[in-house]
Parts: structure tokens; C-alpha cells; sequence
């Protein structure tokens, strides 16, 4: 005879998201490239994170790993294995790793024009037209995206606007970048040299070190 429930029931079920293991051995110290530009994230320091979600916060994400081995990292330790905590140092400088690229003409599509991710924001310059009051830049996705403005001086129906700045160029990381040291004039730390200041700053010993990329 089948049975009949009445009233409220519940019932638990299995969820698709992992929750994050804690270790307290085998915590990976992960030093190399990140988008951090895209999320005013810093460079040559130790972050600590406990989810994939502060990870991207701190060093930024981009599915480009040849790029940035940083985001590999991320995604590995969180995503395929729920591991935490992880310490990533990005040791890619907007100041030291970077390029100029010319005036181009770019192509307007809906108001919209897509810039590689590697773009820096404060460097975008357009002729004829001035960023906060004809345009706008946000990173998403893999661009760095200028959306023209309304009311402002560029006309509706503009299908090209002539843009010109600088980028980030992760293939001018060398060796000694990801090495590091110690600078004597700015008394700071770089690079794998600065698993040394894990402990002090965050209580905890990383006993895997990795530098991931294709060197």
C-alpha cells in the first residue's frame, strides 16, 4: 500500500559545490603572472586565500594561462581539488612588465569597444574625446571594455574611434623575476624569497612550492 505524507517534510540532498578542505600540510606557495591590473591587486606580495572567489579578488582570473599560470593555479587548487588555504605571490608589474601599443582604430559595436585584457585602464587615451565624460573602462571577461557614454561628445552613430595604451607584457617576466630577492634601496622582498614572510603575516608554514608556467 503506498504511503502518504501530510504537512511539511524535508529532505536532505547531496549539493554540487564542494566545500574547500582545509590543510594544515601541503599548503602550496604559488608564485608567478596574474591580472592582478584588473582588480588593482598588488604586486611582489604574499596573499593568503581560502576560496576561489578571494583568489580571484586578490590576483584577478583570466581562462589565458599561457599568460597568466597564476589563474592555472587558482583554478586547480580550488576549482579540481577544494584545497585551502593557498598563498599566491603575482610578480607581474604594470610598472616593469609592460608596452606602449600606437594609435589604432577600433571598431565601435553598441557603444562598445573591446580592448585585450591586458589594456591598462589609466593608460587608455582616445583621441579627441576625454575618459569619465565621453567614455567609461571596466574589465570583463577577457577585455577591457570602453563603453561610449551617453550625452556624451561622441556621436551615436561613430563606428571607429582611434585608441592608444599601454599593456601589460607577461613575456618580459624573467627568471630573476620569479626567483626574486632582496633589494637593499627599497628593503623589500620579491619573487619565491618572500615565502619567508608567510609566517609572520599569516601563522602558517607553505611546504609546496610552485612557480607554474611553461619554463
Amino acid at each position: 500500500m503506498a504511503e502518504y505524507f501530510h504537512g511539511v517534510s524535508t529532505r536532505q540532498v547531496d549539493t554540487s559545490v564542494s566545500t574547500p578542505v582545509t590543510a594544515d600540510s601541503g599548503i602550496a606557495f604559488v608564485v608567478g603572472a596574474a591580472p592582478a591590473h584588473t582588480v588593482g591587486g598588488s604586486v611582489n606580495d604574499p596573499i593568503m586565500c581560502q576560496s576561489y572567489a578571494e583568489a580571484v579578488a586578490a590576483m584577478g582570473y583570466s581562462d589565458n594561462w599561457g599568460n597568466y599560470p597564476i589563474c592555472e593555479a587558482i583554478y586547480a587548487q580550488f576549482k579540481l581539488y577544494g584545497v585551502s588555504p593557498v598563498v599566491f605571490v603575482n610578480i607581474l608589474d604594470p610598472a616593469k612588465h609592460k608596452k606602449s601599443v600606437s594609435e589604432q582604430n577600433y571598431t565601435v559595436t553598441d557603444g562598445k569597444v573591446l580592448l585585450p585584457l591586458e589594456a591598462l585602464k589609466d593608460t587608455v587615451k582616445v583621441t579627441g574625446y576625454t575618459a569619465g565624460e565621453d567614455f567609461d573602462l571596466f574589465y570583463e571577461g577577457e577585455n577591457l571594455i570602453l563603453e561610449v557614454i551617453e550625452g556624451g561628445s561622441i556621436p551615436e552613430r561613430t563606428g571607429e574611434l582611434t585608441i592608444a595604451f599601454d599593456a601589460v607584457d607577461p613575456s618580459k617576466i624573467a627568471e630573476k623575476d620569479i626567483i626574486g630577492g632582496f633589494e637593499v634601496s627599497t628593503k623589500k622582498y620579491s619573487g619565491l624569497e618572500l615565502i619567508d614572510k608567510v609566517f609572520p603575516k599569516y601563522g602558517i608554514v607553505c611546504d609546496m612550492i610552485l612557480a607554474p608556467g611553461d619554463g
